[in-house]
């Protein structure tokens, strides 16, 4: 479970750094790649640690689509999960925020980095256990 943690933290946030960087180009690739990382290592962790406990499970290794899916749901947990720590950290120690500020279009671009990153992971961490053949 550590291996896939591990590609989760490494290859997530270069993953989420494309996607973002793609989507529209705020600054150099490598300006985003630096940020991706220093934003994106904790909801890859987190990711990682998901799709690990869910994939480790299982006697039978999952197929590539069901990887993916499950990948694409890691990386949206992983993603409001640290969006909710910094929205309860920002209500607790910011005087005068409220829920109505919100930084939702925050969560919408971590999202669109995620879950891309959570597909890509979990296909490159997939199961290197032989399929059972159906008779």
């Amino acid at each position: 479970m550590a291996l896939i943690a591990a590609v989760f933290v490494v290859v997530g946030p270069a993953v989420g750094a494309l996607v973002t960087w793609l989507e529209r180009p705020p600054a150099s690739f490598g300006g985003v790649l630096l940020l991706s990382y220093a934003f994106g290592g904790l909801p890859a962790l987190i990711a990682g640690i998901v799709y690990g406990r869910v994939s480790v499970r299982r006697a039978v290794p999952h197929r590539w689509y069901a990887r993916a899916l499950l990948g694409a749901s890691a990386g949206v947990v992983g993603c409001l999960v640290v969006f909710v720590l910094v929205s309860v950290f920002d209500l607790l120690t910011v005087s005068g925020w409220t829920v109505g500020d919100l930084e939702i279009r925050f969560l919408r671009r971590s999202l669109a980095a995620g879950i891309p990153a959570g597909i890509v992971c979990a296909l490159l961490a997939g199961s290197k256990r032989p399929h059972p053949r159906s008779a």
